[in-house]
């Protein structure tokens, strides 16, 4: 977990949502949607669009995303072409968006506590779930097999390609959510949800299984695609490393204001991206 390389550039507004490669990194703002290299440099900028969340398709070839009306988009990486992917959502702004590593099943989540799904080519009716009443927070891959995790504010839930999900509510208002492997068990994961300054650690069983606690708000969260570690952004701009058992390994840096978006790509390097457009990269050793 050496991670210490660091580049560092800034933007000159706040990011509201982030696509995060191997070689590329896609930011949408409030209005506006750009694609830059890791030095900052802009490859294409689309300063009409809205991006309220984003997910690179395999292999990086493009991304995919929602505006503020609902409607999936996409657009080619290599030159920013754009395409209407999917409209039989406008008029519900989505809350999360998840694409599955191998690129044929998107999944989407929204302020109604609904889960929507497509198979690919995504362009037909959503199949349609009610997960909780409260919003959607969260949708993100199991490490190391099949499978996804969902959170909302009050609710958690798993899905590891058995019959049904399993859920579990919490106590406390979620902020976000990741799924780990459990070191103790060869297929087991354990659940990583942020609540207030607290990481709480729960497994398959809704069991909680350890509590660990951070210096200020947690507001970002990002699992490593192994799943052995993880980690956090706060509100006084600490980015943070941690094991899901043993607890804080280290702290990588401060970047000077909230750390609103964390991402790992394939592993080598991890991004965080602040309240006042501060990206930080960290690369491994």
């Amino acid at each position: 977990m050496n991670y210490v390389d660091r580049k560092e550039f800034k933007l000159d507004r706040r990011v509201h949502s982030l696509a995060f490669g191997a070689h590329n990194i896609v930011f949408g703002f409030e209005i506006g949607i750009e694609c830059r290299t890791f030095e900052g440099t802009e490859r294409w900028g689309k300063h009409q669009d809205t991006a309220t969340v984003m997910v690179f398709a395999p292999a990086e070839s493009y991304v995919i995303y929602a505006d503020d009306r609902g409607v999936l988009n996409m657009r080619t990486i290599e030159n920013g072409i754009s395409s209407v992917l999917n409209k039989k959502c406008e008029g519900n702004p989505l809350q999360a968006l998840f694409l599955n590593p191998k690129g044929d099943k998107l999944m989407a989540g929204d302020a109604s506590g609904h889960l929507l799904g497509w198979p690919a080519p995504f362009d037909g009716q959503p199949h349609i779930e009610q997960f909780d009443s409260s919003a959607m927070v969260s949708i993100v891959s199991a490490p190391k097999r099949e499978g996804y995790g969902c959170a909302s504010k009050r609710k958690i839930g798993y899905h590891l390609g058995g019959p049904r999900m399993l859920t579990f509510p919490v106590r406390h208002d979620i902020t976000t959510l990741g799924l780990c492997t459990d070191p103790e068990k060869v297929v087991g994961i354990l659940i990583i949800v942020a609540q207030g300054n607290l990481l709480e650690v729960y497994d398959m069983r809704g069991n909680q299984v350890h509590t660990f606690a951070c210096d200020s708000p947690v507001t970002s969260l990002a699992v490593h695609p192994q799943g052995e570690f993880f980690a956090t952004g706060e509100e006084n701009g600490r980015v943070q490393l941690w094991h899901p058992v043993k607890g804080r390994t280290c702290e990588l840096h401060n970047i000077g204001s909230r750390v609103d978006h964390l991402a790992f790509n394939s592993g080598r390097q991890l991004c965080a991206v602040s309240s006042r457009g501060v990206v930080a990269i960290f690369g491994k050793e």
